[in-house]
């Protein structure tokens, strides 16, 4: 109990304790505090868990010898990034901070409602997670991933599983597997999808092997293009020709692949028995759909 004396009574007796009082604070300068425990190993040493109320009603703080707040548990009251003298947050109903400190333009990394987010600014209503996961500096998303699965680069509204607004720097190779689509029947066989750039395939030995690309569908908005490369091993006497929605009226084949026929409605390349071409395709849909081809290589 604490008396009027500088000194803290000891219960039960008439002695006097190790703790000292001082107006209306009572302290303990030497030695170890143990709750719980009789051989505390620090300066204070709880066995069980500690709870703590500050005068909201529903936080539990810590302060540094400044009186920056370096840890905060809080059900009420949310993120006070106006703050200056707070460290670290958990346990809100929404959010979940970590920073350095408050109220300055530093990184933090915060865990929210159904988002996270890794930030150099000031977190707030108008800079929240467009997906599941961002990195952000400060005002807008610079990196993106979101709840479809697409990843967006200098946009926060990927249209694709990787959506790139800005140029794009590769000082490395690139190498993609090729498609097979195997020993073709005469007649016209289609692409499945445009998930696959490269086929490598195998012509008729006599008529004509037609690979058509079907109609484009389910493709983003606005202007794309499209590159697919084929390479066709011909036959004892074979032809191969491509078409676009099963006609060559919007196929466009290189004058100098075709002897300064070129344009559209090509009848096709006759492929010499045991040799390899390449004919690489651009589909370009703009307003409508057009498909330029030519010859890339004869061997």
């Amino acid at each position: 109990r604490i008396t009027s004396a500088s000194t803290v009574a000891a219960s039960g007796g008439g002695g006097s304790s190790q703790w000292t009082t001082s107006g209306t604070s009572v302290f303990y300068n030497t030695g170890n505090v143990g709750i719980g425990t009789s051989s505390p190993a620090a300066a204070l040493h709880v066995m069980g868990a500690i709870r703590g109320n500050n005068n909201s009603g529903n936080d539990l703080v810590l302060e540094d010898g400044l009186g920056n707040v370096v840890f905060r548990s809080t059900n009420t009251g949310g993120w006070a990034d106006a703050s200056t003298t707070q460290y670290f947050q958990v346990g809100d109903s929404t959010n979940v901070m970590f920073t350095s400190k408050f109220g300055v333009t530093i990184p933090r990394i915060g865990f929210l409602t159904n988002s996270m987010q890794i930030s150099n600014g000031v977190f707030s209503t108008t800079n929240v997670p467009a997906g599941i996961f961002e990195v952000s500096d400060g005002t807008k998303g610079m990196f993106n991933v979101m709840n479809s699965g697409n990843v967006g680069i200098g946009t926060s509204s990927p249209a694709a599983t990787l959506d790139v607004s800005g140029t794009i720097n590769m000082r490395n190779a690139y190498y993609e597997n090729l498609g097979t689509l195997g020993t073709l029947a005469c007649g016209a066989t289609n692409i499945t999808g445009f998930t696959t750039n490269n086929y490598d395939l195998t012509a008729c030995n006599s008529g004509t092997t037609t690979l058509n690309i079907p109609t484009i569908t389910g493709w983003p908005t606005g202007d794309k293009i499209w590159t697919l490369t084929v390479y066709v091993t011909g036959g004892t006497s074979s032809t191969f020709n491509v078409t676009y929605n099963s006609a060559t009226t919007d196929v466009y084949w290189d004058r100098n692949s075709t002897s300064s026929v070129g344009g559209n409605n090509y009848t096709g390349f006759l492929i010499n028995n045991a040799t390899t071409n390449v004919f690489t395709c651009s589909v370009v849909n703009k307003t409508t759909v057009k498909v330029y081809c030519g010859v890339s290589a004869q061997y």
